[in-house]
Formats: C-alpha cells, structure tokens, sequence
C-alpha cells in the first residue's frame, strides 16, 4: 500500500454547513465532475471574496458524455445543473429586479399583497433565497403538497439498477449504493421541493383546492389556477401568482388571476465569478442530492447511500488517509465548538 493512500475507502456522515471544512482543505483548484462519466462540471478557486466559480459543462458536453444505452433520465442534465444553481442561489432568476419593483409598486397603494407559487417556484426555492416575501403572505393550495409528495416514493427497481451498472463507464461500484434508493425525480423533490415548501408551510395559509389532484402536471396547474381565481374573488383579496411556466401564465390570464412570471436563464455564462462559501455549500449539496453523488477533486460526495435516514446527511468517501485525517481533525474541532455554543 502507497503512503497515504488506503485500500479501504473512509467514510464520513457530514451536514451542509460542514462542507466548507472540505473546501477549505482542498488544493485549488477545486473540480467538480459526475464521476460514472467523468463529466466535468464545475471548476472553482478561492478568491478574496470567497470562490471564482465558472461552469464546464454544456448541454453538448453532458450529452455527449452519457452512455447512450443507459437510462437517459438519471443521467446530468443541463436543466439539473441550472436548478442546482439556482437553488442555492448561486444564479437568481433573470428578472428578479422587475418584480422587485412590481412589489414595491403595489404595495405603494397600501393594499395586503398575497403570493401563491406554482411547483416550480419550490423547487427553485425562490422564498428562503429571495427574502423577498414574508412567508406569512404566502397562499399555498394543497395540490402543490399532493404533487410534491407523489414525487417522493420513486425508487429505483433492481432491474434498473442493473442497466445502470452494464452501461456505466467508470466506477460503476458508485451505482450500489442507490439500490432501494430515490431515483432522481423523487432526490429533486426531496431535496429541493419539499425543503422549500417545509419552510414555507410555517407561516403559509394553506388552502383546499376545488378539484382533486392528479398525475398529470397541465391538469393540476389548471386546478391551482381556478382555485387561487376562485380564492381571490370570494375574499376579495388581491393573490399574485409567482410561476416560471408559460402554460401557468396562460391559465392565470384566463382565470383573471394576477402573476409574475418569473424567468430562468436559458443559457449560463461558463464565468459565474464570485460566490461566497455559504452558495458554494449549497451549491455542492444540492448537486449530490439532485445527481445522488459527485466527485470534488479525489473525494465522492453521495446526496443519496446506503442506509441514509435523515435527508440532511451527506456522505463524503475519502480515498486518502492524510485527507481524511485532516478533514477529520478539523471536523471534530468545528463539533466541538457547537456544542459549546461557539458559532463557526
């Protein structure tokens, strides 16, 4: 056996805030890749106001680097990539000033604004990065609870995942730990929807919609629709739609209902720039959930593994010792002052 290098890989159960420990640890500069295609993602380095971070991956590259016989679904998507950003508010939505200004501007007539969100705006998980709203303004009708928690039971069959380890690249040994694990529709609606909708719920008023939900997305849209119009005129309240789907925008307009459509970047800059360790966290977190693992320099971050109880646990593989030990030793001390009531 090398120095340094252990031939039994070493585990340990980490939390979101303590992902820091290993970026600090980590020699710049810091890659982010999907490690069963060895796709690059991210690259970052540290800078004077935190990390400089640029996105190397494209639409282009993530296709181009998925086995075509494999289960296209679970492989990275541009689209994940982006909601992972987003997410952690390492990007914001496109026209988030206008709405900033459209708020303002309303309130100036002195009357109580209410905001209801589509799905979407969960899982993008505008409310706790925006600030923008108090949650206590917030209208949630209960077929957005219905669709997320439809989303949350899917896992992967043993059939699946033995196409995902014959069409796998590189370290198929990767793939077992998701045996009897979600599959990533279910991660993104644990980790990025339900997350967003148990912070928002707190304060929220929650509402029964007019119709039952069902498995089709377009149909329940209508439903949150016609029941958030229906609201509005009964109460007389004035209830601002926040969606990022134009078929939602459609229905609004037909419900005389008020929105805001919020928009996504279609396309991100390969230079991000400067993020601060608090985005960068967030930003590695939600890509091992979403992705069910990630590789940071020599070390594998898996969202989702054997025997996972709690959803805020992450796993982090160290294949070198040295590594582990530092991480280790820093790790402990961090607990340590926590417990004593000393804040990192």
């Amino acid at each position: 056996m090398r120095e340094g290098v252990v031939e039994s890989m070493i585990d340990e159960i980490v939390r979101e805030a303590e992902l820091v420990i290993l970026l600090n640890m980590l020699d710049d500069p810091v890659e982010i890749t999907y490690p069963t295609t060895n796709a690059q993602l991210f690259k970052c380095q540290r800078s004077s106001e935190g990390y400089s971070l640029s996105l190397t991956c494209s639409r282009n590259s993530l296709e181009t680097a998925s086995n075509p016989s494999s289960q296209p679904s679970e492989m990275p998507l541009y689209r994940d990539i982006v909601e992972c950003l987003i997410s952690g508010d390492v990007i914001r939505f496109s026209n988030l000033e206008e709405l900033k200004e459209s708020i303002n501007s309303q309130r100036g007539f002195g009357k109580q604004l209410h905001f209801s969100p589509d799905t979407n705006i969960l899982y993008h998980r505008f409310f706790s990065n925006s600030g923008l709203v108090d949650t206590r303004d917030i209208i949630l009708v209960d077929t957005i609870r219905n669709e997320i928690e439809s989303s949350l039971n899917h896992k992967y069959k043993p059939e699946e995942i033995t196409v995902m380890k014959s069409t796998t690249q590189y370290n198929r040994q990767l793939i077992d730990e998701l045996v009897n694990r979600r599959t990533k529709k279910s991660r993104k609606a644990a980790y990025l929807a339900k997350t967003e909708y148990q912070f928002v719920r707190q304060h929220a008023t929650e509402i029964e919609s007019c119709d039952k939900s069902t498995e089709n997305k377009e149909e329940n849209d209508r439903v949150i629709a016609k029941t958030l119009g229906k609201f509005s005129k009964e109460t007389n309240a004035s209830v601002i739609m926040l969606s990022g789907d134009d078929s939602m925008i459609d229905l609004c307009e037909m419900e005389g209902l008020k929105y805001f459509h919020l928009k996504v970047p279609n396309e991100i800059d390969s230079n991000i720039g400067n993020v601060t360790a608090k985005q960068m966290r967030a930003l590695l977190f939600n890509l091992a959930g979403v992705l069910g693992f990630i590789k940071v320099n020599s070390v594998i971050a898996f969202g989702e593994f054997k025997g996972k109880k709690d959803l805020k646990d992450l796993k982090l593989r160290f294949m070198d010792e040295n590594a582990y030990n530092e991480f280790s030793r820093d790790l402990k001390t961090c607990r340590r002052l926590l417990e004593l009531g000393i804040a990192q």
